[in-house]
């Protein structure tokens, strides 16, 4: 009589062990580079929002003047002044298809360090004679910090920042802003010339 057993020789258990380990290896870091790529991108988008914020404040400061009743004001953490801004021809909301128009008004830049967020808020002008803006639009997220100071040049003197302005226009407007990196923090800093004032 032949036994005939049924079971695994130790061969194949080792086998098949061995291709388990292999795959798994290979799964872990298909994972393990798909964070790593995901994680630079969130990087690189905070970034990218960052620049495209200075751009359109740069946008808005070449487009600012100075008009009665609205004013410069600037702080380190918010700037607001008079430019043209866009807004839908009939901008009280009731048609939400028309087509954007230029108006004269006030823009403000702040940031929320409890989000975390760059917001910017518009007036046309009758509402920035009343100090009513819009509601903030979120045009940045994942920032640490944001810093405002003003250029401004004394009688006789060389050209000097300060941190905070009022009324008239400054002959530029030096914005910094901090975002997070993959070991640390990073900034980008641009000082904006404002042309009414050369």
């Amino acid at each position: 009589m032949v036994k005939t057993s049924k079971g695994f020789t130790l061969i194949e258990i080792l086998l098949v062990t061995s291709l388990f380990a292999m795959v798994s290896i290979a799964i872990f870091y298909a994972f393990s580079s798909g964070v790593k790529l995901w994680q630079r991108s969130q990087y690189l988008m905070v970034e990218q929002q960052a620049a495209l914020f200075l751009d359109q404040m740069e946008q808005e400061l070449h487009n600012s003047f100075l008009t009665k009743g609205l004013e410069f004001k600037g702080t380190s953490k918010q700037c607001s002044f008079p430019t043209v801004i866009q807004l839908p021809a009939n901008f009280n909301g009731e048609d939400k298809s028309s087509a954007l128009t230029d108006h004269i008004g006030m823009v403000e830049y702040s940031f929320d360090y409890e989000d975390k967020t760059l917001n910017r808020r518009r007036a046309n002008y009758g509402q920035a004679l009343k100090k009513k803006f819009f509601p903030p639009e979120v045009v940045g997220q994942g920032i640490e910090g944001l810093r405002f100071s003003y250029l401004y040049s004394p009688a006789g003197g060389s050209s000097e920042f300060q941190d905070h302005w009022q009324e008239q226009m400054p002959l530029g407007v030096q914005v910094e802003i901090q975002f997070p990196e993959k070991y640390g923090s990073s900034s980008l800093k641009r000082l904006i010339i404002i042309p009414t004032r050369i």
